[in-house]
This record gives C-alpha cells, sequence and structure tokens, in this order.
C-alpha cells in the first residue's frame, strides 16, 4: 500500500482553516497510515497558531510549517519537501475530505495505470456558484484516462483535489504556478503530461468544497476573473513553444455560433499579451522549449 501524504497550503483563513481540520477523517489517517501536513504561506500567525495546535492533538503524524515568502505553489512545494509519502494528495483549506476519501483513492489508485489526477470536487452548500472549482460538468461514469503527451486544458485538474506520485513531482519540478495570480494546478498538470505520464480523473475520492460565494456573486465573478487570467497566460505559454492545441484550446471560449462572454475572452487576452511580455523578458538561452513557471 502506497504511503499517502495530504498537503494542505493556507494563507489568512485561519476560520475556515479550523473548519476543514475538525472534519479531517482521523481513523482512515490511522487506518492507512497517513501523514498530513500543514503549510502556511508566511506572513501569517494566524493561520500558524491553528497549525501548531492540531498538531499537538492528532493522534497521527502532523508537521507544520510556515513557508519563507508568499505563493500558493511555494507553499506546497515546501510541503511536498517535508513530506514522506509516495502519493501525494493536495487539497484546499475550504474543502471537506469524505469519510472514505482515502480507502476509495488507495483502492482505485494504479500507479501502473495512471501516476497523477483528481478526484471528485462537490459544493458543499448548493447556493454556491458552480463555477467554482467543482465536478459536477464531469459526465463520464466511472474514470476518464488524461493520455501522456497530450495537452490538459483549463480545469481538466483541479487543486481541491488532485494527487501526484512522487516521482511524477520530481521529475517536473514540482507544483509549479503560470501567470501571475496564485494558482498550482494547471501547469503542473501539463508539465507531468509532457514528461510522459498519464492522468486519470477519478469518481470515488471526493471533498466537499464549502468556498462560500453565492451563485452570481461578485465575489464568485473575481475568482471566474481570476480563472480566465490563469487560461490566458497558460495559453500563451503554450504558444510560445509552438503547442498549437493552445488555439484549439481558446475556442472553447468561443463557441461557433453562440454566445461569447467577451468579459471573459478580454481578461484572457489582456492575460496571454502580459504573459509573452513577461516570457520575452526573462527566456533564458535553455530555448524555445523552455516554459517559464513559478514554482
Amino acid at each position: 500500500m502506497l504511503k499517502t501524504s495530504i498537503v494542505i497550503a493556507s494563507w489568512r483563513r485561519p476560520a475556515q482553516l479550523a473548519e476543514a481540520l475538525r472534519r479531517l477523517p482521523v481513523q482512515p489517517m490511522l487506518t492507512f497510515g497517513s501523514e498530513l501536513i500543514l503549510v502556511g504561506s508566511a506572513p501569517d500567525d494566524d493561520t500558524a497558531a491553528v497549525m501548531t495546535a492540531y498538531a499537538r492533538q492528532a493522534p497521527f503524524p502532523v508537521k507544520v510549517a510556515m513557508a519563507d515568502k508568499p505563493g500558493f505553489a511555494h507553499a506546497q512545494n515546501v510541503g511536498l519537501t517535508m513530506s514522506e509519502g509516495e502519493l501525494l494528495v493536495f487539497t484546499d483549506d475550504d474543502c471537506y475530505l469524505e469519510e472514505t476519501y482515502l480507502a476509495t483513492l488507495l483502492r482505485r489508485f494504479d500507479p501502473r495505470a495512471f501516476q497523477y489526477g483528481m478526484g471528485e470536487i462537490a459544493l458543499a452548500n448548493p447556493d454556491d456558484d458552480p463555477r467554482i472549482a467543482n465536478t459536477g460538468w464531469w459526465s463520464f461514469p466511472d474514470m476518464q484516462i488524461i493520455p501522456p503527451h497530450s495537452v490538459v486544458a483549463p480545469g481538466m485538474i483541479q487543486g481541491a483535489n488532485m494527487f501526484f506520485l512522487r516521482e511524477v513531482l520530481a521529475a517536473t519540478g514540482g507544483v509549479c504556478q503560470v501567470g501571475p495570480v496564485e494558482n498550482n494546478d494547471l501547469m503542473t498538470a501539463f508539465l507531468a503530461s509532457r514528461a510522459g505520464y498519464t492522468g486519470a480523473l477519478l469518481r470515488g475520492p471526493k471533498v466537499y468544497h464549502d468556498h462560500g460565494r453565492r451563485r452570481g456573486s461578485p465575489e464568485a465573478q473575481k475568482v471566474a476573473d481570476v480563472y480566465a487570467v490563469i487560461a490566458g497566460a497558460y495559453f500563451a505559454q503554450l504558444a510560445a513553444i509552438g503547442r498549437t492545441a493552445a488555439f484549439d484550446l481558446w475556442k472553447t471560449s468561443v463557441p461557433e455560433g453562440g454566445s461569447v462572454d467577451l468579459h471573459k475572452l478580454e481578461i484572457e487576452f489582456r492575460a496571454a499579451a502580459d504573459e509573452i511580455a513577461w516570457l520575452r523578458q526573462t527566456r533564458t538561452p535553455a530555448g524555445p522549449d523552455a516554459l517559464g513557471v513559478a514554482a
């Protein structure tokens, strides 16, 4: 059985983090010998206090650290360095693992068939906006494979419930961010695919996402706009290394003969232009296939 490390990075949301930890299934952590890695994105004393207090009373191994600089992907890489598991599970501080999460994941995870992927994300509150991290769009009954060397579409792998074999992250440089805003999933999954690893979208291991942004609210729109920034930056990165699939993916924002969300499209194009300008300034002699990513 693979040893599992669950990694949660958090920044300035101590109440949400405390609730997520309160709901963490204790017995499965003990049954499967799993460890919990908690990393605060510095500086954040309140979050550190919540993490330290939980670690003191937990009956299973808990490691706590504060990252030396801000950044979600960076904090998760700090957690990766501290962890001992062969299988790394990443979730958020506003997500609740289902009681059967570990049992289902370990029963279904087959490293011979796939080496990274994600499980289900359900809305904890049906009044929350479904545009924010969830898998309600999944139409397949059981599992969908992401073939190696394929281009991972935005939203296909979501950081609220993603998993990677340690060897995958070691081969690809760890958790990576694309663009100027906090993110951890899209480029990390693309680099895994580009390195020849197979991914899977897996029904069964489920988390409940309690993001608290109601349908159609300004807060939800802000997150949707952030997603558009990430997508635009990602498309630019792909185009810059000659992956024409970037333009095929972009077609999802421009449905043939349908209504176009001009607000979303403008954000994506502006983010793409900004990313290209950044690449022109920072690209190293490593060659045209060298992606500009932050870890």
